[in-house]
């Protein structure tokens, strides 16, 4: 019986989609001419060696019989010294070279790339910085096992590696297990040419999976995993909307407490949200840059106009997605209450940004939001803060200045004293998304504490077209009463480019969840961003903005810095204790997987 395999298709850049899983792989790489796969997966050298394997198939417009199957082990070292490593295989329809790699948003730009060439019969450990050109790592960690081209044409290459190899030219690769740490994305691409990668054109191809986690790419994983646990789910969305045609839009839709009743939402029961994921109408990607969920205690039963949910005095964010993001299945000890019963949310809204730089006419979009609950309550409720220049106070400001620096950085800095008076005692931050625009260049976020930055969550290469709202991939972390934040965005922006609404303005934000809740004098929620007190005299949690004009170097960037040393000696391995010192750098933790050889993603 030959293994199990989850098939995508890569729709577009970025975007994936389950076509159907396979029981019988004589399906895959067109279910012809595919004899030296089938009879390697049957091997105990080949694939039986590993434990989880997922097929993916090539970029739209490739040809039927592409692809890439992957096969891969996690190996726990019983060795005192020894490291945990991963055992991988990759096998493609190609006679000249595959390339497999690791980035942070799974595009090119900071990419950690294997690299193996039939001509020279080597596996190179190489990498790519934001000019995306291949550089060859100082360390060399990947090591072959095993190579062949099979009579029918499949390049097959066994491969190991540490899993975190200590080297700064490498990403470490992440425990993604657990459902509140992101998923890793992995990319591929492959070709024919002897003379070793060049564009890979439409082999390539692309998923967000967990490594240590369910071999499901995450999109269907977080879905399986909700409707298992949940009791019921409502929906949150446009209902046949006519999306205007002009550049940017933000319309608003609400949903009262009434609404969600008829959709099945008991009323006579307590209820906690478990989790949240997109609902896209097919064909209209193209046109959502993102979602913002809010909810209140209100019913918003009276008349509802669609601007701001009726009479509403209270309304607060709940969940934020832009494209990439493939859902959130809280912990089982986290929820969001709902309902009046639960002392909860009673009412939605959803604004979506709709971008339509073609001024294209007749698109009817119902897209949004489904939100899954429980009838078994958490122990926890979870928060949503909101940091840096949330209500866009920079609006119609420029975007850097006239002098001949090509980078600007802006910092919001938001003071201990906001958490003194809000948290009571410690938190948990379950996810960090750090949010720009296509001028992004560069974005972090420090914990301030004691007047020392004491952990960093950090995205070196931030790649708008891949995920505008990107996410750190990080263990959970804790927060102490009186913590502060600085939130740190760079911009290579264009003459004209100012901060606003617009996919071509910018923005500088970010969004924390965390547990349990925090509120202001027990009645607001937690919040730290520039002008969240503007017209009152408390000062407490109002982020003070800075910024200033710098040289590419001067983003000190961490990724792509050399780690050996001068005479030439390799890293041996950074345990996990390195968390816990000044900075945990979110940038070498990330294991957003990504393939690049002279790339184009």
């Amino acid at each position: 019986m030959m293994k199990f395999f989850t098939q995508l298709q890569l729709l577009g850049l970025g975007l994936l989609s389950v076509v159907h899983a396979q029981e019988d792989a004589t399906s895959l790489f067109g279910g012809s001419e595919n004899d030296g796969y089938l009879s390697w997966l049957e091997n105990e050298s080949g694939g039986q060696m590993y434990e989880k394997s997922i097929f993916l198939t090539g970029a739209s417009g490739s040809e039927d019989n592409q692809g890439v199957a992957f096969h891969w082990t996690i190996l726990s070292s019983m060795e005192e010294g020894e490291m945990d490593t991963i055992d991988l295989a990759l096998v493609v329809r190609a006679r000249g070279w595959v390339g497999f790699g690791i980035a942070e948003a799974g595009g090119m730009a900071g990419a950690d790339v294997l690299l193996y060439n039939v001509a020279s019969e080597e596996v190179q450990d190489a990498y790519f910085m934001n000019d995306r050109i291949p550089r060859v790592d100082d360390c060399q960690d990947w090591k072959l096992v095993k190579s062949e081209v099979t009579d029918d044409g499949f390049l097959i290459v066994q491969a190991s590696r540490r899993l975190d190899t200590g080297d700064m030219q490498d990403r470490r690769i992440h425990d993604d297990s657990a459902m509140d740490v992101p998923p890793s994305r992995v990319i591929f691409a492959w070709g024919d040419d002897q003379g070793g990668p060049i564009y890979h054109g439409n082999n390539r191809a692309q998923s967000s999976l967990r490594f240590f986690g369910e071999t499901l790419d995450e999109e269907t994983l977080v879905r399986e995993t909700l409707i298992e646990q949940s009791t019921g789910y409502f929906d949150v969305t446009a209902k046949d909307y006519p999306v205007k045609a002009q550049e940017t839009e933000y319309p608003r839709f609400c949903f009262s407490e009434q609404d969600l009743f008829d959709q099945g939402v008991p009323a006579d029961v307590e209820l906690h949200v478990i989790g949240f994921q997109a609902i896209e109408t097919p064909g209209n990607e193209e046109y959502l840059h993102h979602y913002v969920v809010y909810a209140s205690n209100e019913p918003f039963n009276d008349e509802i106009d669609n601007l701001n949910c009726g009479s509403a005095v209270h309304i607060e964010p709940v969940y934020a997605w832009t494209p990439g993001d493939r859902g959130l299945v809280l912990p089982k000890n986290v929820g969001v209450p709902l309902g009046e019963i639960s002392n909860g949310f009673r009412s939605y809204m959803i604004e979506t940004h709709y971008n339509n730089p073609n001024l294209d006419e007749g698109v009817i979009d119902s897209s949004g939001i489904r939100i899954y609950y429980s009838t078994e309550t958490r122990e926890h409720d979870m928060g949503v803060l909101s940091l840096g220049d949330a209500a866009l106070k920079q609006l119609g400001n420029r975007v850097g200045d006239d002098g001949p620096e090509k980078f600007y950085e802006y910092a919001y800095e938001c003071p201990s004293s906001c958490s003194s008076l809000a948290v009571t005692r410690p938190v948990t931050v379950l996810r960090e998304y750090l949010h720009m625009h296509k001028q992004g260049s560069r974005m972090y976020q420090e914990v301030i504490r004691d007047g020392t930055a004491v952990r960093r969550s950090n995205i070196d290469f931030f790649q708008y077209d891949q995920s505008g709202n990107q996410v750190v991939q990080q263990d959970p972390y804790e927060l102490l009463p009186g913590d502060g934040f600085k939130t740190v965005c760079y911009f290579e922006p264009k003459n004209d480019t100012i901060f606003g609404l617009s996919t071509q303005d910018e923005m500088c934000n970010s969004f924390v969840y965390y547990y349990p809740k925090m509120y202001l004098f027990n009645a607001y929620p937690w919040s730290c961003f520039m002008g969240a007190n503007s017209g009152t005299t408390f000062t407490s949690c109002d982020a003070a903005p800075s910024k200033r004009a710098i040289s590419d170097t001067q983003m000190e960037r961490m990724f792509g810095t050399s780690s050996a040393a001068p005479d030439g000696s390799c890293p041996s391995s950074k345990d996990d204790s390195s968390a816990a010192v000044v900075f945990t750098w979110a940038s070498l933790t990330i294991v957003s997987l990504t393939f690049v050889g002279l790339l184009y993603y």
